[in-house]
């Protein structure tokens, strides 16, 4: 049956850093999303998995698996893309074959004219060699309370946040996806990475750029965009 669509006329949407397999990813409220919606593309765009370790997928993680997998069957008439993100670089190719996936490291499609690029945004957040030492000890760290102390999510998500705000510097990624696109001719831009939504516009006229973060899925709100068939672009928030 397909869903009673609160959104209609949706052409592409795009989501990232999911991270299943975290403690923290909120999979059942993706769910309700895509049950809720109607649209022709699904662009997972970087970071749906967390890590290699398929151990800790839990029942709800499954159930979207399953759910996106069903999105993929002829008779659905939809397309999913699955951009690799830093966390799921060597995972995406073995999961995108389950759920029917096509796997890219960027993806570039017109809609009306307008050329739009998706991709994770990692290779734009350069740092020095502290800097990455320092995200391995965190990365550690945080899997460590993940895996012993469950009941405190309170306790993940301040430490998620406050990791991503020191070691993926939203305006990093923005600057290098700005001026990777415009060497593309492109018109809209599209990341993740950094867990924080945003939207910008550089340049006028023609000439403008759109920069558009997805944010995440593993505190709420959670953001997505959609991009109607139009080619107009929104970005949107979930409980």
């Amino acid at each position: 049956m397909e869903p009673k669509s609160i959104e209609p006329n949706i052409h592409t949407l795009i989501i990232s850093d999911v991270h299943l397999g975290s403690v923290i990813s909120r999979a059942d409220a993706l769910a309700e999303l895509l049950n809720s919606i109607s649209f022709m593309r699904l662009i997972i765009l970087g970071d749906f998995l967390d890590n290699s370790n398929f151990k800790r997928l839990n029942a709800s993680h499954w159930k979207l698996l399953t759910l996106i997998q069903s999105f993929s069957a002829p008779e659905s008439g939809r397309e999913i893309i699955w951009v690799r993100g830093n966390h799921d670089h060597a995972t995406a190719d073995t999961m995108a074959h389950m759920i029917g996936a096509s796997v890219v490291d960027e993806y570039i499609f017109e809609i009306q004219g307008k050329k739009f690029l998706a991709i994770h945004g990692d290779k734009f957040a350069e740092t020095v060699l502290f800097n990455d030492f320092f995200s391995i000890i965190g990365q550690k760290v945080f899997a460590f309370l993940q895996h012993f102390d469950k009941d405190a999510r309170h306790i993940v998500k301040i430490l998620e946040r406050s990791h991503n705000f020191m070691r993926r510097v939203s305006s990093r990624v923005a600057r290098g996806a700005i001026k990777y696109a415009a060497d593309l001719k492109i018109n809209y831009v599209f990341c993740g990475h950094t867990h924080k939504a945003l939207e910008k516009i550089y340049g006028q006229g023609k000439d403008a750029i759109h920069y558009f973060n997805t944010g995440c899925w593993t505190y709420a709100p959670s953001a997505y965009i959609t991009i109607d068939e139009s080619g107009e672009v929104a970005l949107k928030y979930a409980k």
